[in-house]
């Protein structure tokens, strides 16, 4: 395994647009071209704009790059159309609008329109040395013209050149621009730099160094804060400050003595520089003064020399480089590590250094192990040795631990370290996983393979454990560990979970992931175990990390999902009682225990590798952390700087790369900007839609995770992939938003996110228009059609109709009117048996419950209103107590004068419940209907309204003008009650209170005597 990424690492793709990779010391080259993407590997200039798309100028077109895909620009292609193929030089103004220069013409594009203009120049002049003017809304160009050889400067505006014109001595083609403040620089003639005002007038003229005898020539120019660095062709670099118009020499030029020609450079923020050109590419960097040469990696990698055009750094630090044989990708990786044994050694396996095992003696030296040998190193001097400088010593040891001045192996070997002496204390055995720890006791204890052994180092005299964990185990111990509640070990397995033994009582628990477990874990393969100070046990498995309270046995599990870099984990360390600095099979943890939230570090953050073995983390005494992989050693001291630097890396904005949609017959792909907020627009007929999207931070693309929904459709937001784009198909008519957000690796998720709304217009033939208009023609048509065929029918029907349409319509009008008389004077029963017998027998009822109701003052108030305003006052009240009783199931009586009688006969509490509803509700009409009279100023009535529930007689008297009637002490009680309550009040006797009471608050107002001297209570109805 170990000599295929050997090979891998280090071998040579090769040749026409194939992607090159090359590794050098903290350095992740990568050559795009044609397979990539890229329209052609001949680059001239790369750009970024303000969304943070990169553009990139080629001998065939202009491409956009979002870190997925590129997207090319030429005369061909009418979407994304620019007036010629050709692009030597590319500017991005103030305004975001792209100048790309083409063999004697320019352009200016709006990409985010799709739009894009000729601006017309000069006659003969090839523009090139694009430079932007601060002030004003100018480009400077250099126009050289091919008949005469002459060079001048010129400014454009979007309309074409402006009158800003400047003649520059000498016939060739190369004159470098920068902006400084208010003034443009140039270098205008051999070595000589050039002020030049906003007309192109020249203020002030200086002269660069002589080298020599040579005569260097200026070749760029860039600006930096209140300082202009210049670049000669010989390679050397000047910084100059206007103010004090002197070239001082930059610290890089003192490791370059005329080696190569150079053309381009560029000087970071940090103090870092960049000088390229032919076959050169050379970094400086300022922290360490230190020159590393990237052109010979690169060569050797696509074979082939190398024209270096621009250097290029974007807004995450990721460098680009132009050049005639791709685009170079470079990306430095940030030294937050310390790393040792990495990139191979003579004395590991294979030429890499997989480690096993680390420890430390009382003097401060750090032991790793790893295949075949154990290093040694001093962190004062930083000195790293072999321990075995004959490389004597040929074991695969998988743990270590110091004790007494002797190391100790998983496997069971004792090394003296005063004499170099191993001693074997356990039998070997061709399998070498294994672990060891010191117990409370001052004992070791060795796992190995399926066995567990005690060690005196005292007595010098091993022991098996005695049954363990039971008779025929046949599992493989990967981890011990001493427990730090009573005399507890841990011992972790490949097969059956982590057994927590209680070595005085000689009791073993065991944890895994069947129903008998005391707490189920996830995963039986359990790498590493730590006890925190909280009585917290965490368990480092192959999926997933675990947390066991041993207080009442609950178990927490925190996965990928969580946020941690990947779910196999070989081991942790902890940083206080608030984080664990986890190690996996892809990256490093810092895992915040009490915010559940994990920064995770790569190979990008400079680990030596992201893959790290189990038994391999120590902790020293002065709190460094060593994890080690299968490249070496990582050693930092943890604490929140480290994630506070991982999460200040360049907060990259979201970008929208593409929109498509699907009509069933054609597809749309716009592939122009998408602004974030910009509503989409799609009619019932587009039955597929997705969206493209990116993040621009190019340092890493399969680094990057998305997730996605769609509200209004979807409830949750989609699972994190490194996917970047989504679709949608058949999606119902309505309004949505589509959210799209994004992190790096498994990180937090970004507080940038990008949101389109999208709104689905609904198809003609289902809008509720045109059903309406639907449905209204046809039930026209057919009304039309019944009504045509009723107009026939009637035509021959009709001199029959005529004769016995008249009596039929006399018989069916009076005896509807005689039973609808005779319905509204009796009840149903009574009129049925009357129509069928001719007579009607009276009924007792032994419960019955009458509601009698008077309006007060009604004399009084009659003789203020005149006869047909009274009798419709009246006949309004009625018709409203009418249709309440009606709609609580009761019986009228009858009315006499301003008195209202009604019955309800019922053997429970239901008659008499809906009666007093009933009352309450007639109650309600009046304080209603009195208010409406009160502010119109009329008058109105209000009423008393009296209940009791007893036994009634009821029957028909009379042979004419039937009248329904009842008969009783109940009548006369209701009667009573009414007469003895008050104005808007209902007032029951206790027999109806009993049968109310549960439903109704009521207040007692005392008793009184009936006509037989009988007594009863009487309540009124609270509202």
């Amino acid at each position: 395994m170990n000599v295929c990424k050997a090979l891998l690492r280090y071998c040579v793709l090769l040749f026409f647009g194939a992607t090159a990779q090359a590794q050098h010391s903290d350095f992740q080259i990568k050559v795009l071209g044609f397979e990539e993407g890229l329209s052609h590997r001949n680059v001239f200039k790369i750009q970024q704009d303000r969304q943070g798309f990169l553009w990139i100028a080629t001998i065939n077109g202009l491409n956009r790059y979002d870190g997925y895909r590129f997207l090319h620009y030429n005369q061909s292609d009418n979407r994304h159309f620019i007036p010629a193929d050709y692009v030597s030089d590319l500017l991005i103004d103030r305004n975001n609008r792209l100048w790309p220069a083409h063999p004697r013409q320019l352009t200016l594009l709006h990409p985010e329109l799709s739009s894009a203009v000729s601006v017309p120049i000069p006659e003969g002049g090839l523009p090139s040395n694009l430079c932007t003017a601060v002030a004003q809304d100018l480009i400077w160009a250099t126009l050289f013209d091919e008949k005469t050889g002459e060079i001048r400067l010129q400014s454009f505006n979007p309309a074409g050149p402006s009158a800003a014109s400047t003649p520059l001595p000498g016939k060739y083609t190369r004159r470098p621009l920068a902006m400084l403040g208010p003034h443009l620089y140039a270098g205008a003639w051999e070595n000589e730099l050039w002020q030049i005002d906003a007309a192109g007038n020249p203020l002030q003229k200086w002269t660069l160094p002589a080298n020599g005898r040579s005569l260097p020539r200026i070749v760029h120019l860039q600006a930096k804060g209140d300082s202009l660095f210049v670049l000669s062709s010989d390679s050397r670099l000047y910084s100059f400050h206007p103010q004090h118009q002197a070239f001082t020499l930059h610290p890089f030029s003192q490791f370059i003595k005329d080696r190569g020609k150079a053309v381009t450079m560029n000087v970071l923020d940090n103090g870092d520089a960049w000088v390229a050109g032919e076959n050169i590419l050379w970094y400086y960097n300022a922290s360490s003064r230190q020159v590393t040469d990237l052109d010979k990696p690169i060569r050797q990698s696509v074979k082939n020399y190398l024209q270096y055009r621009q250097v290029f750094s974007d807004r995450t630090g990721v460098v680009w480089v132009a050049s005639d044989f791709g685009l170079i990708k470079i990306v430095q990786s940030v030294n937050l590590f310390t790393k040792y044994l990495s990139g191979g050694n003579e004395y590991c396996s294979d030429g890499f250094c997989s480690t096993r095992g680390i420890a430390e003696d009382d003097r401060g030296r750090i032991y790793i192990s790893y295949y075949n040998s154990i290093h040694v190193l001093d962190p004062r001097t930083e000195y790293l040795r072999p321990l075995f400088a004959a490389n004597e010593y040929n074991n695969s040891p998988y743990g270590l631990i110091w004790h007494d001045d002797a190391l100790y192996t998983g496997n069971g070997l004792r090394i003296d370290l005063t004499t170099l002496q191993v001693d074997t204390l356990l039998e070997q055995g061709a399998a070498n996983l294994a672990s060891v720890c010191r117990g409370k006791d001052g004992a070791i204890w060795f796992g190995y393979r399926n066995e567990l052994h005690r060690y005196d180092p005292k007595t010098r005299k091993i022991q098996d454990y005695p049954n363990w964990p039971e008779p025929g185990f046949d599992g493989e111990i990967s981890y011990v560990y001493s427990g730090k509640t009573g005399h507890h070990l841990w011992v972790g397995t490949l097969e059956h979970g982590v057994y927590l033994i209680d070595i005085q009582n000689k009791k073993t628990k065991h944890y895994h992931t069947g129903d008998k477990s005391p707490a189920r874990l996830a995963c039986n393969e359990v790498n590493a175990v730590y006890e925190d100070n909280r009585g917290q046990v965490w368990f480092s498995t192959t999926n997933g990390l675990h947390r066991l309270r041993l207080s009442d046995g609950a178990i927490r599990i925190y996965t990928d999902r969580d946020g941690l870099p990947n779910n196999i984990l070989a081991g942790f360390l902890p940083e206080g009682d608030s984080c664990l600095w986890i190690s996996t099979f892809r990256g490093l943890c810092r895992f915040n225990i009490v915010q559940n939230r994990c920064v995770n570090f790569f190979e990008t953050d400079g680990l030596s590798h992201n893959e790290f073995n189990r038994t391999s983390f120590f902790q020293s005494r002065d709190g460094r952390m060593y994890f080690g992989g299968l490249d070496g050693v990582n050693a930092f001291y943890p604490g929140p700087a480290l994630a506070d630097f991982r999460s200040r890396v360049y907060n990259a904005p979201l970008l929208f790369t593409g929109f498509s949609r699907f009509d069933g017959d054609s597809l749309y792909i716009r592939s122009s900007e998408l602004r974030n907020g910009e509503e989409v627009v799609l009619s019932h007929r587009d039955r597929m839609f997705g969206f493209r999207f990116a993040i621009a931070d190019f340092r890493q693309s399969s680094d990057k995770q998305f997730s996605y929904r769609l509200e209004g459709y979807e409830d949750n937001w989609s699972p994190a992939s490194t996917v970047n784009e989504a679709r949608y198909n058949n999606i119902p008519a309505g309004r949505y938003l589509f959210r799209v957000r994004a992190r790096s690796g498994n990180n937090d998720w970004s507080s940038l996110e990008l949101a389109a709304p999208v709104f689905i217009r609904q198809a003609y033939y289902l809008s509720w228009p045109f059903l309406a208009f639907c449905a209204l023609l046809l039930l026209s048509g057919g009304y039309g059609v019944v009504r045509y065929r009723i107009y026939q029918l009637r035509r021959r029907e009709r001199a029959l109709e005529r004769v016995v349409q008249a009596r039929t319509q006399q018989l069916e009008a009076a005896k509807q009117e005689s039973e609808t008389l005779l319905l509204n004077i009796l009840p149903a029963q009574i009129a049925e048996e009357l129509k069928r017998s001719g007579k009607a027998r009276a009924q007792r009822h032994e419960q019955a419950t009458v509601l009698f109701s008077d309006f007060r003052d009604f004399s009084s108030i009659a003789e203020k209103m005149d006869p047909e305003h009274l009798v419709a006052e009246i006949d309004t009240c009625f018709r409203a107590f009418d249709e309440i009783i009606d709609r609580h199931g009761l019986e009228k009586i009858k009315t006499i004068g301003d008195a209202y009688m009604c019955m309800v006969i019922d053997a429970g509490a239901d008659g008499p419940q809906r009666m007093v509803q009933a009352a309450l509700d007639i109650q309600d009409f009046l304080a209603r209907h009195a208010a409406v009279k009160q502010q119109a100023g009329e008058p109105f009535f209000e009423a008393r309204i009296g209940i009791h529930t007893g036994a009634v007689v009821a029957g028909v008297v009379g042979s004419k003008k039937f009248a329904y009637d009842i008969w009783g002490d109940t009548v006369n009680i209701a009667s009573r009650m009414e007469s003895s309550g008050e104005v808007g009040r209902v007032n029951i006797t206790g027999a109806t209170y009993e049968l109310v009471k549960n439903n109704y608050r009521c207040t007692h107002r005392g008793r009184f005597s009936t006509r037989r001297n009988r007594e009863t209570d009487m309540y009124f109805v609270e509202v």
